[in-house]
């Protein structure tokens, strides 16, 4: 398990960077970012990421009561990672959903013995974005939606974009308020 602040930073950078590609894909110099939610190479990474970590806590988990259903998990995440990269479109879509799961469920893991003043603002908005990492990864094409309507009007990616900065501040100053 990572240290609470690895864990921040992670989802921070992970934050700060969507914002970005909904606040530069409008702009002619990164053009790229508008078919950034079908990259390969980047989303397979990205998944390879996520799926190590859910793989290494199933085998965590579930090692000592089904060791049957555990000593299967070191085979089937590899192939699981492999099959990714081949069968599925949307990888970086899915995967960075995927990830922003896997990091909500840590810091609510993390911070579930600290007492915290506004806990119910945290868990409401922590529960919010790990849906919206449900729908990354069941509907992606909801996120290039997302991407053209800011490519296309740049006043609505900067509203998205600020959105979601303005909702991860608001999570996190209960968590900064019971640290300070």
């Amino acid at each position: 398990m990572p240290p609470l602040f690895v864990s921040i930073l992670v989802y921070c950078l992970i934050i700060v960077g969507l914002s970005a590609i909904f606040m530069l894909a409008h702009k002619e110099k990164y053009a790229f970012l508008k078919k950034i939610h079908r990259e390969q190479k980047v989303g397979s990474l990205i998944c390879a990421i996520a799926l190590g970590w859910s793989g290494w806590q199933g085998y965590t988990l579930l090692g000592q009561d089904f060791p049957g259903i555990a000593s299967a998990i070191p085979i089937l995440v590899p192939a699981l990672i492999v099959g990714v990269y081949v069968l599925m479109d949307y990888v970086f879509t899915r995967a960075l959903g995927g990830l922003m799961i896997m990091l909500i469920c840590e810091l609510l893991f993390q911070l579930q013995g600290v007492e915290m003043g506004a806990r119910f603002l945290f868990s409401i908005i922590a529960y919010v974005i790990a849906v919206l990492g449900m729908y990354m990864i069941g509907q992606p094409w909801r996120f290039r939606n997302l991407l053209f309507k800011s490519a296309e009007q740049p006043e609505y990616g900067k509203k998205l974009a600020g959105v979601i900065v303005v909702l991860n501040v608001v999570m996190f100053i209960p968590v900064v308020v019971a640290y300070v």
